[in-house]
């Protein structure tokens, strides 16, 4: 996924956005749809899995990218806003 951002990165004009559309994990003790397409993917997929905000944050940051903001857009959904660094 890292080098997917990277490309994805590299080929942006400065100060460029990025969106991410994908639903994310919650809180450990909150019920919600994310953690079950995360089970999913982890059984599925060998690296498969979803993220929390944070996790967003510290591959984005990998990837040489900044996490902007996170904005649910649904209880499944979030978009998940990057800019270049």
């Amino acid at each position: 996924m890292v080098t997917i951002l990277r490309n994805c990165r590299n080929a942006m004009k400065p100060g460029g956005k990025f969106l991410i559309i994908e639903p994310l994990v919650g809180p450990a003790n909150e019920p919600i749809w994310g953690k079950m397409q995360d089970f999913t993917m982890l059984i599925a997929f060998e690296d498969g899995m979803k993220r929390t905000s944070e996790e967003y944050a510290e591959l984005l940051a990998e990837a040489g990218l900044k996490l902007d903001h996170v904005q649910e857009i649904s209880p499944e959904t979030a978009i998940v806003l990057s800019e270049a660094v």
